[in-house]
């Protein structure tokens, strides 16, 4: 597979470009593309196939799907085997072929969900043509205390292969360069981001979205089926490697799904994509339903609308993004249960109307 797949054409000029790197900026793009006021003229959308999605399964499926607000959609690859380690010298060799796909749109306007490598350069080439570059969330990340590891060995590594003026970004979209930032709840962002001018994002738009048929023939492509996702509660969990300092974590968890899952509701968890094993908690023995990895919670929320009742969880984006989504579902986090301390992030699920447990 080369590093970017392209139409039999060579790619034409375009207005705006979206740089997505999962299924959430994938909707937000949508959404966004779609908005004459925010994005007007032709929108290309480029996928950076990310480590732990089935990526070109998505790609294969938006490709076949004629009602996208994009023009045209890209897939930029990455090596079968994206070590840690090696990635600063993998995406410079990812970089040519984005180039010339840059350069053969010749965007005015650029949106990005991430500042890695790659997001920066595109920036610094949009901006040295007098273009706009804008972030938009990347969920929890815009409002928790929380920011980006950085490894600093990876870092001067990137500064050494990129050049000087490569950045180790801790919170996406507080780059000197970013001209606005847009998110879901723009009030809350946090301290980082005030300074920019934000806007909201679009309000969620179902009836977009009920005309698509890449949703569904994802799933299929990935041997999944809609009754597969179909649940009246939902448990979706943050990366378990995030509570590593809880020793007891995975017991206090299931403990919990175990105890509600004795109700009326049809329980479902949906662990996150790059957990390695598949049932974490070892609840499906017990009349779980697991959904699949590679299904993002956002899909599960759309395919269950009219059905979900309540969504569970501890941390992360699917809580903020079932508040959105769904408007009339009950949405609870675990933070205190689970004694997890980030008062931003705590002080933005209250204010959204979030269950504290």
């Amino acid at each position: 597979m080369g590093h970017y797949l392209l139409p039999e054409h060579r790619p034409a000029a375009a207005d705006i470009l979206f740089f997505a790197a999962t299924s959430y900026h994938i909707i937000l793009a949508h959404l966004l593309a779609a908005d004459a006021q925010i994005c007007p003229g032709s929108s290309v959308l480029v996928l950076n196939h990310c480590t732990h999605a089935n990526f070109y399964e998505l790609f294969q499926a938006l490709r076949g799907d004629s009602k996208l607000p994009f023009r045209e959609v890209y897939f930029l690859d990455r090596p079968r085997r994206y070590k840690p380690r090696q990635r600063a010298w993998q995406d410079r060799r990812r970089l040519p072929a984005l180039r010339r796909l840059e350069v053969a749109l010749q965007p005015k306007r650029l949106f990005l969900f991430n500042e890695g490598v790659l997001d920066q350069d595109l920036a610094w080439q949009v901006k040295a043509r007098g273009g706009q570059v804008f972030a938009v969330e990347d969920g929890a990340v815009a409002y928790s205390a929380n920011g980006r590891r950085i490894d600093w060995s990876e870092a001067v590594k990137r500064k050494l292969i990129f050049g000087p003026r490569t950045r180790s970004i801790t919170v996406e979209g507080s780059s000197p360069y970013i001209d606005a930032f847009f998110a879901v709840f723009p009030e809350q962002v946090r301290a980082e981001l005030r300074h920019k001018t934000v806007h909201a994002l679009p309000s969620m738009d179902y009836t977009l979205f009920d005309a698509l048929s890449w949703p569904r023939d994802y799933l299929r492509r990935i041997g999944v089926r809609a009754e597969d996702i179909a649940c009246e509660r939902l448990y979706p969990l943050a990366q378990s490697s995030n509570f590593n300092a809880l020793p007891d974590y995975r017991e206090r968890m299931r403990e919990i799904i175990l105890q509600e899952s004795a109700t009326q509701y049809h329980c479902a968890i949906s662990y996150h994509p790059s957990e390695k094993k598949p049932d974490v908690l070892g609840v499906s023995a017990q009349g779980i339903t697991l959904i699949h990895h590679a299904v993002p919670a956002e899909l599960i929320y759309l395919f269950n609308r009219g059905r979900l009742s309540e969504v569970v969880g501890n941390i992360g984006t699917p809580l903020l993004t079932a508040r959105w989504m769904l408007p009339e579902v009950r949405v609870v986090s675990l933070m205190n249960h689970l004694e997890l301390h980030d008062p931003p992030f705590e002080c933005t699920l209250r204010a959204i109307g979030v269950e504290m447990r």
